[in-house]
């Protein structure tokens, strides 16, 4: 739990682990609350807050049972997998919520689909599944759902984070290459199916090729819904909550 004395912010780390618009940085305050003022190794002077203890005692705790904090924030290998777990089950959990409310409106949805099963063709994995695919009621339409328990932001912090993941761009790699972020990643997808329209209406036996829209799903506020995604093809959002009030 001792946050270790570096000579500067940096000290070789990668660009993840000194992201200060991230709050699960491994070697942030929250995840190591004893702060060590000094290089003495076998006895340090450390500043202790117990405020900030009991904090960060309850957000690792939360993080791991709800799994919503991943990858570098934990060390052990046990504690990744278990959180990576917990997380995809709830993720699968909340798909499937918003599936079934989008059958109770009328439409024709289905949660985790591939593209190559919406196609029926081979499809390259990077592009990766929908978490949710539903179809209009008049079989004219078709929306490609990115669906995400995403939390509450809690401070100006988690704001900056979760706008960094969404923003519809490329971030860096560790590898020093790039990678679209989440929301790029749906973005693609939907241009993906969008430009093979006619390949959905044969595999899906629609009347005839149909609108493909993307739509992002969440069960909380968040700062994307109220800032950027109106600039962003198929990046509107809606709250799952009041989900009947959109247009489908």
């Amino acid at each position: 739990l001792t946050l270790q004395r570096r000579t500067s912010w940096t000290a070789g780390l990668p660009d993840a682990h000194i992201d200060l618009g991230r709050f699960d940085r491994p070697f942030s305050l929250i995840n190591r609350p004893l702060l060590m003022l000094d290089d003495n190794r076998t006895d340090p002077l450390v500043l202790m807050s117990p405020v900030l203890i009991s904090d960060s005692a309850m957000f690792s705790i939360s993080g791991l049972m709800e799994g919503n904090l991943n990858n570098a924030f934990w060390d052990s290998d046990q504690a990744r997998s278990y959180a990576g777990e917990q997380g995809r089950v709830a993720g699968e959990i909340f798909e499937e919520s918003v599936a079934q409310r989008l059958r109770e409106l009328g439409l024709d949805a289905q949660p985790r689909r591939k593209l190559s099963a919406i196609l029926n063709q081979k499809v390259a994995p990077e592009f990766g599944d929908v978490d949710v695919f539903a179809i209009s009621a008049d079989r004219e339409r078709v929306f490609v759902i990115e669906a995400k328990n995403l939390r509450l932001c809690r401070t100006e912090t988690e704001v900056a984070a979760r706008m960094s993941e969404y923003r519809g761009r490329t971030v860096p790699t560790s590898k020093g290459g790039t990678k679209p972020d989440k929301m790029l990643r749906h973005i693609r997808r939907v241009k993906y199916l969008r430009d093979r329209a006619a390949a959905v209406a044969k595999s899906l036996k629609l009347p005839k090729p149909p609108e493909v829209k993307g739509l992002l799903i969440v069960d909380a506020p968040q700062p994307m819904n109220f800032h950027m995604l109106d600039e962003l093809p198929d990046a509107e959002s809606a709250f799952l909550d009041s989900i009947e009030t959109y247009k489908f």
